[in-house]
């Protein structure tokens, strides 16, 4: 749905794509879409590769596989405008105000093209971002990770739940950006950082795969929690006891985790 799934493996379409056609963009559409993030004079994140290729001039000569992936007009729109959406409200969330600014104005551009409206983009992104999430989640969850899969011990343990309930805590923070959402996944992360300083290699595990998509979702959020001494944050009891919040840090048995490992 948004362009992080998009341009995971085709990036190096765009890429190529823009290496060979560096002309067809103007000067003002490199320079705004370059400002938006990474070094802000280069076109070096997927957002702002993707974002050059729908601009006037490239559209004309990006491959085949570009067009396939953006769709129409609208649905590159759509695309395009969702991806910037979600960088925006995590911006908001985290204080940056220059940046968000760079974004609205990006997304008004966007909009200003009479393709989709603010309102059909708000539909778009809160209609696709739990499925965005999920694929996500499952992605890291289903790489084998000390020698197995945590999406595999949970589901052949029958606690297939505790992933859902994850995908539910960082879905709640892309939908609504707010502390509690953001502590809410905090906790869970420091749940199972405690659980593997007790020895049990398994939490590392699961908690390096909800990490790793978290980084892969905002980068920007993923280095905001790095950056937290969660030994030391408080997580307030109302999200404690948050039922998802509850699901997501339930301790899996010894003997349940041994069944997992044999229906390999």
């Amino acid at each position: 749905m948004i362009l992080k799934i998009l341009l995971k493996k085709p990036r190096v379409v765009y890429v190529k794509c823009l290496l060979q056609n560096t002309r067809a963009a103007t000067d003002k559409d490199h320079d705004r879409i370059a400002a938006l993030s990474g070094n802000h004079v280069d076109i070096d994140t997927p957002l702002e590769i993707a974002l050059l290729s729908n601009s006037v001039g490239v559209i004309d000569v990006r491959p085949v596989e570009a067009n396939q992936m953006l769709g129409t007009p609208r649905q590159a729109d759509l695309k395009l405008a969702s991806a910037l959406l979600m960088e925006t409200m995590v911006l908001r969330f985290l204080g940056n105000t220059r940046a968000v600014c760079k974004h609205e104005c990006e997304l008004k551009f966007i909009v200003d093209k009479g393709n989709v409206t603010r309102a059909d983009v708000e539909a778009f992104y809160r209609n696709g971002i739990r499925a965005l999430v999920s694929n996500t989640i499952d992605e890291e969850f289903k790489k084998t990770r000390g020698g197995y899969a945590p999406y595999s011990v949970y589901v052949n343990s029958g606690h297939r739940n505790i992933i859902d309930a994850i995908k539910d805590i960082i879905t709640a923070f892309f939908i609504d950006p707010n502390t509690n959402t953001y502590l809410a996944i905090c906790a869970v992360i420091k749940y199972f950082g405690d659980q593997f300083s007790r020895g049990i290699t398994f939490a590392g595990h699961t908690g390096s795969a909800v990490a790793d998509a978290i980084k892969n979702l905002s980068s920007e959020l993923f280095d905001k929690i790095n950056r937290e001494n969660l030994n030391r944050l408080v997580i307030p009891t109302s999200v404690q006891n948050n039922p998802a919040v509850r699901e997501a840090t339930r301790t899996i048995s010894m003997e349940d985790f041994l069944k997992a490992i044999e229906a390999r």
